[in-house]
């Protein structure tokens, strides 16, 4: 039986992988072998999910990644893995260093805050949230169960045929940390397409409202992989490359494309 103290969890299942996506897998498997934990990844991810939640969740694949990383985690703690960690494929960690995780706290995710964009120069700025890109818990954990149940609970009861992409994701962190303890790491910013898009174009308006916006400086982001499902047909390829010169730009400086903007 793994009695490892801390086992970080990945998955990604699609035909292939876009290579920017490759590159924040490496870089959060880097990071683990830094920490000295132990990594775990699997190619096959939806399975973990139950078949009636499936067969609930239609083609939405949103709340089914929100409960397989949960059952993933769960598999860690049946092999006696005392603290599990899942981070979705689109986290890239740029400054390996300043990433800590609370291992010995009972239960974890990410602090979150949106900036949107607007065709008009104006922005939308959200209020802090949970986010569970990156999702921590210990075996032993109360708060791990209350969350699968709830993340379970909502999906079966929803009144509407189909699902949101998020109703078992941040709003429902969110909602639970009212309640009850969740701590909140910090160090993770939330880069939607428009900011990433003026990292790699070197344009420091979007990222110095983040920074501002968000309040601590960051050494990895959380790069909204779920925008690339609604592209126009044959705009991946542009995409990607944009992605590629993003990622360039905030591991070149460990973040400092960004957090140079940050003001205590």
């Amino acid at each position: 039986m793994d009695t490892s103290k801390v086992t970080i969890i990945q998955a990604y299942e699609a035909p292939a992988v876009p290579g920017w996506i490759a590159r924040c897998l490496a870089s959060v498997r880097e990071w683990a072998a830094l920490q000295g934990h132990d990594y775990h990844f699997s190619p096959e991810f939806w399975r973990y999910s139950p078949d009636w939640f499936r067969r609930r969740c239609g083609t939405e694949l949103g709340p089914m990644t929100d409960v397989a990383r949960l059952y993933m985690m769960k598999e860690q703690f049946e092999r006696g893995v005392e603290c599990a960690v899942w981070i979705d494929a689109d986290v890239l960690v740029f400054d390996p260093q300043n990433l800590n995780i609370p291992t010995e706290a009972d239960f974890f995710g990410i602090e979150e805050v949106t900036v949107l964009s607007f065709d008009d120069g104006s922005t939308q700025i959200s209020p802090p949230g949970v986010n569970g890109a990156l999702l921590g818990a210990r075996r032993d954990s109360s708060m791990f169960d209350i969350y699968l149940d709830a993340v379970e609970s909502v999906v079966r009861d929803y009144p509407e045929l189909v699902l949101p992409r998020t109703v078992a994701g941040p709003p429902l962190l969110t909602q639970l940390a009212k309640s009850h303890n969740i701590e909140c790491l910090t160090t993770v910013g939330l880069f939607t397409p428009n900011i990433l898009n003026e990292i790699a174009l070197g344009i420091p308006r979007l990222p110095a409202i983040f920074a501002k916006s968000f309040g601590h400086k960051v050494a990895a982001a959380n790069l909204c992989h779920f925008y690339r499902d609604f592209l126009p047909a044959g705009t991946a390829a542009q995409y990607d490359a944009l992605m590629h010169r993003a990622l360039d730009q905030l591991i070149t400086t460990k973040g400092d494309v960004v957090n140079l903007h940050f003001t205590c």
